[in-house]
C-alpha cells in the first residue's frame, strides 16, 4: 500500500469507530459542575484585575469548577457558532484538570470528548501535560497526548502575557493560582 495512502485508510476506519463509539450517556466526570449567572459572575470578578493594566503586581486566583464552566459557557453563548466545542465542563480534582466537551461540525457527526491534564510549573510559565483524553469511548494514544500536550506548551509560551506564575494547586472542585506580573 502506498504510504500516503495509510493516514487517509486510518481516518476512514477512525470515523465508524468514533461514530458507534457514541452512546446517549455523556461520558463521565468526577463532578457535574453547576452552571449558573452568578458563578460565571464571579468567575468574571476575579479575573478582571488579571486582564486590567492597572492590576495589582502580585496575585492569588482560587475559583471553581463551577465558576469555570459557567464562564466558558457563557462565552460560548456570547459567540454562537464560533467554537467547534459546547457544553464544556472543567472538573478539578487533587492534581488534575478534567476537560470535557461536545465536538460539532468537526465531523459528519457530534463526538464528546474528555481529556485529563496535570498542569506543571517549569520557570515561572505554566505547562500542560495531557495524561488521558478519549473521543468518544475510543482513547487517544500516547504519541498523540504528547503532541496534544506540546502543541498547549508552545502556545502558551508563545503567548504574550507578561505574568510570571509562583504557584499552581489543583484541590477537590477548585483550583489556585499565585504569581505576579
Amino acid at each position: 500500500m502506498h504510504l500516503k495512502r495509510r493516514p487517509l485508510l486510518l481516518l476512514l476506519l477512525l470515523l465508524p469507530l468514533l461514530a458507534c463509539g457514541q452512546s446517549s450517556r455523556r461520558l463521565t466526570l468526577p463532578c457535574q459542575p453547576t452552571i449558573s449567572e452568578a458563578a460565571a459572575d464571579r468567575f468574571e470578578e476575579k479575573i478582571r484585575p488579571l486582564i486590567e493594566e492597572e492590576g495589582p503586581e502580585e496575585f492569588t486566583l482560587q475559583t471553581t469548577c463551577d465558576e469555570v464552566t459557567s464562564f466558558l459557557e457563557r462565552i460560548l453563548e456570547e459567540h454562537p457558532g464560533e467554537s467547534p466545542v459546547e457544553d464544556p465542563r472543567v472538573c478539578f480534582t487533587p492534581g488534575q484538570v478534567h476537560v470535557a466537551g461536545r465536538f460539532v461540525h468537526v465531523f459528519p457527526f457530534e463526538l464528546e470528548g474528555v481529556a485529563v491534564a496535570t498542569p506543571h510549573l517549569v520557570d515561572g510559565q505554566l505547562e500542560i501535560e495531557i495524561v488521558r483524553a478519549s473521543a468518544g469511548s475510543v482513547p487517544l494514544p500516547g504519541a498523540l497526548l504528547r503532541t496534544l500536550s506540546n502543541t498547549i506548551n508552545e502556545t502558551l509560551a508563545e503567548s504574550d502575557m507578561d505574568i510570571h506564575l509562583s504557584a499552581i494547586e489543583v484541590g477537590e472542585g477548585q483550583i489556585t493560582v499565585s504569581g505576579h506580573r
